[in-house]
């Protein structure tokens, strides 16, 4: 993926994403699925690459696998753990560019996802950090994912110490 923009944060994000949300948990009716908006479009303030991010917590890995099946149907491309061992990673840009990084609820990657996101959103000062980071990303050419990633890699590691 090509990293265009990192644009200024649009307070039209958050209801996209419970918009998003609500049409996801049509599609895993029965399987308990819980669904956060997380991310930087989940963080008032922040600059943010304009797709949204939902994390979706589930028991078991039967139910990931269901959850994958049903989505794929709907037009989400799987991209299996996408380099991130314990999740599974899809994605849409048919209408609003959207991931979707499907967990074991209440594990690693849920915790840490949701920390991350509550911790920027009461620490203002550290979102103006963070966002510096990513515009330095930018600036520095850094224009496919992996890359742009690891160039903010170092800030997120601190920012995540400081949210657990």
């Amino acid at each position: 993926m090509l990293i265009r923009i990192v644009c200024p944060y649009d307070s039209f994000w958050p209801a996209e994403a419970s918009s998003l949300a609500g049409r996801i948990a049509g599609y895993l009716t029965n399987l308990g699925a819980k669904i956060e908006h997380i991310g930087s479009t989940a963080v008032p303030g922040l600059e943010a690459k304009p797709v949204l991010d939902l994390l979706i917590g589930l028991s078991n890995r039967h139910e990931i696998d269901e959850a994958i099946r049903r989505l794929s149907s709907a037009w989400w491309q799987d991209f299996g753990d996408a380099g991130v061992a314990g999740r599974r990673y899809m994605r849409n840009r048919r209408s609003i560019a959207s991931n979707l990084h499907i967990v074991l609820i209440d594990k690693e990657h849920w915790v840490n996802n949701l920390a991350l996101r509550d911790y920027l959103r009461s620490h203002p000062a550290e979102v103006t950090k963070y966002a510096a980071a990513k515009r330095a990303a930018v600036n520095a050419g850094h224009r496919r994912l992996l890359t742009y990633s690891a160039a903010k890699a170092e800030t997120i590691a601190e920012l995540m110490v400081k949210s657990l």
